[in-house]
Formats: structure tokens, sequence, C-alpha cells
């Protein structure tokens, strides 16, 4: 029942799998099984919103400022190719508040990342590296005390 409550906890914004792997080692459940149950739970998030963004964005006016964003990401992407893609990947690797799988998924639109085929394993490859990070640090400093 307590993986239960991690695999949503794990979906929340802000929290995700940064919160809830902590949460997980400190209720003194197994630390691969958290690592496991948090990550998958977290790697859902974002083809759920690749997949309701285009029914949402119908719904959203445009204005001058969309346009100019549109154009501003497709001179990104002729730009810089590939190192929008390893900027996607380290930025939601980075295990900071705010810098998971939700705004992975905005930043990923920004650079012109629209498809579920080309974000969705960018996404899931910086949260399986940040859940990594975060179980390591977790267990690191449990042993520490």
């Amino acid at each position: 029942m307590s993986y239960l409550y991690l695999f949503f906890m794990s979906l929340v914004p802000f929290v995700e799998a940064r919160g809830s792997i902590p949460m997980g080692i400190y209720l003194g459940m197994d630390p691969m099984e958290t690592w496991i149950v948090c990550t998958s739970s977290n790697m859902l998030v974002s083809p759920i919103l690749y997949l309701i963004y285009p029914r949402i964005e119908r719904f959203v006016p445009t204005d001058r400022f969309a346009k100019r964003l549109e154009r501003k990401a497709s001179e990104i992407k002729s730009k810089y190719g590939i190192w929008r893609k390893i900027g996607v990947i380290v930025f939601v690797a980075l295990p900071i508040p705010g810098s998971g799988a939700y705004s992975g998924f905005l930043l990923s639109l920004l650079l012109g990342i629209k498809t579920l085929k080309e974000g969705v394993p960018l996404i899931s490859l910086g949260v399986m590296i940040s859940s990594s990070l975060v179980l390591s640090a977790s267990i690191g400093l449990l042993k520490m005390f």
C-alpha cells in the first residue's frame, strides 16, 4: 500500500521522484523497489502530456506572443539541432526543484520538440538520471547518521 502512495506522490508536480524517493527510503522501503516505482510513475507524465497537448493547444488563443515563441522555437531548432535535445535531458536530470518532467515538457515545446516519439525518450532519460542521483544521495545521507 505504501508503494501506491509513492506512485501517486511521484505524479505530483514539483515533488515528482525527487521528493518521493527520499520519502520511501525514510519510511524504510527497499531502495531499489522505491526507485522503480517512483521513476516509472514519474516517467508516465511525459507521454500523457504529449497526448493531451494537441487537444489543449486548440483552445489556447494564438496571439502575437505565441506566434513569436513559435518563430523563436523554429530558429532554435535549426540553429542548435542535437544540443537542444541534450539540453532537455540535462535540464530534467538536474535534481533541483522545478526541473522535472513537467517543466522538461514545457522546455521541450519551447525548443521545438513537439512529438511524442521525439520528446518522451529525452524526458524519460532525464528522469532516470535524476532519480538515480536522488537515490544515491538519499542512501548516502542515511548511512551518515
